[in-house]
C-alpha cells in the first residue's frame, strides 16, 4: 500500500513515556530531602575517620534528582528536566557563594536559553 501524506500513521509525534521510575525517584528523594532538611541542621558535618562531609553536598544532589524527576515525570522530556534542575542548583550554588547580582541571574537564564535553543534546533 501507498503512504499517504494525509495518513494519520504517519501524521503522529513521537513523545516520551511517563514512566513509573520518574514518580518513584521524585517520592524517594522528597522523603530523604524532608529527612535531611527535618533531622540535620545546615552546618551539620558528617565525619567518618578522616573524611568530613558538609551535608549542603548532600542536599544539592537530593535537590537535583526531586526536581529532574519531578519535571521529567510532569514534562516527559528528560532534557528539559535536566536543563531546569541544573538552572536551579546553579542558581543555589551563585546565592550561597554571595553572587546576588541579578547579573548574574540574568547570565545564567541567557545560558539555560541558549542551551534550549541548541537542543531544541537538533530534533
Amino acid at each position: 500500500m501507498l503512504n499517504h501524506r494525509n495518513n494519520p500513521q504517519n501524521n503522529t509525534i513521537k513523545r516520551g513515556k511517563r514512566t513509573t521510575l520518574f514518580l518513584l525517584l521524585t517520592l524517594v528523594s522528597l522523603v530523604a530531602l524532608i529527612g535531611l532538611v527535618y533531622l540535620f541542621p545546615p552546618d551539620f558535618k558528617l565525619v567518618i575517620g578522616n573524611w568530613s562531609l558538609v551535608i549542603l553536598y548532600v542536599f544539592l544532589p537530593l535537590l537535583f534528582l526531586f526536581l529532574f524527576s519531578l519535571i521529567a515525570y510532569v514534562f516527559k522530556s528528560k532534557v528539559h528536566a535536566g536543563l531546569i534542575a541544573s538552572f536551579t542548583i546553579l542558581y543555589l550554588i551563585f546565592r550561597l557563594n554571595n553572587l546576588t547580582h541579578p547579573f548574574f541571574l540574568m547570565m545564567l537564564l541567557l545560558l539555560l536559553l541558549s542551551l534550549e535553543f541548541l537542543v531544541s534546533h537538533k530534533r
